[in-house]
């Protein structure tokens, strides 16, 4: 069992299985400590599990686990999905809550492959497990061989693009999210 008092911040994003690519779900981690080794202290993001299979009432299966596991109120997925449709209509409340992260509409296969190059390459903060998948697909990205059209027609990109995107580009709010109620005005 993983010690999640360790993080700081636990997303999960879920890539829908798309023609004859499984579908994937990935859980991503920031440590609540600071590299100081490193320049501009930063801190590493650590893939806690992954999922990839072909077969939707698995997939919504370790969905719940992770959601469980991770103590996770929202995975990232697209919840127009037919799929997702399809697991409300047969389970009902028993599914996953799924929400698009921050900033939907400018993710894209270049986003991903630069905040992947920042945390692989010029940073190393960026962790698989061993027995990962995710690199492997992330080759094909970075050789090129991946059209960078439609991210949603790679399960595994889609699936680590939308954690990582929420951790590099919103900030931390320790104990929760913004509340309007507890505006001042400032006139």
């Amino acid at each position: 069992m993983i010690d999640i008092s360790k993080y700081r911040r636990i997303y999960a994003g879920l890539g829908w299985p798309y023609a004859e690519k499984p579908g994937f779900l990935v859980v991503l981690a920031e440590e609540k400590k600071k590299d100081h080794t490193l320049p501009y202290s930063p801190r590493h993001y650590r893939v806690l599990a992954e999922t990839e299979t072909d077969d939707i009432e698995e997939l919504r299966r370790y969905g719940l686990k992770y959601r469980d596991d991770f103590k996770l109120k929202t995975i990232y997925g697209d919840p127009s999905s037919p799929i997702y449709e399809l697991w409300r209509r047969r389970y009902g409340s028993d599914v996953v809550n799924l929400a698009l992260p921050s900033n939907h509409e400018d993710i894209d296969l270049n986003l991903l492959a630069q905040l992947v190059k920042r945390n692989t390459h010029v940073r190393k903060t960026l962790h698989f497990g061993q027995e990962s998948r995710l690199p492997g697909h992330l080759m094909e990205l970075m050789e090129d061989r991946v059209p960078m059209d439609y991210l949603e027609e790679y399960p595994a990109l889609t699936a680590l693009s939308y954690p990582l995107v929420q951790l590099e580009l919103t900030t931390y709010q320790p104990g929760g999210h913004f509340r309007p109620d507890r505006l001042r005005s400032t006139f």
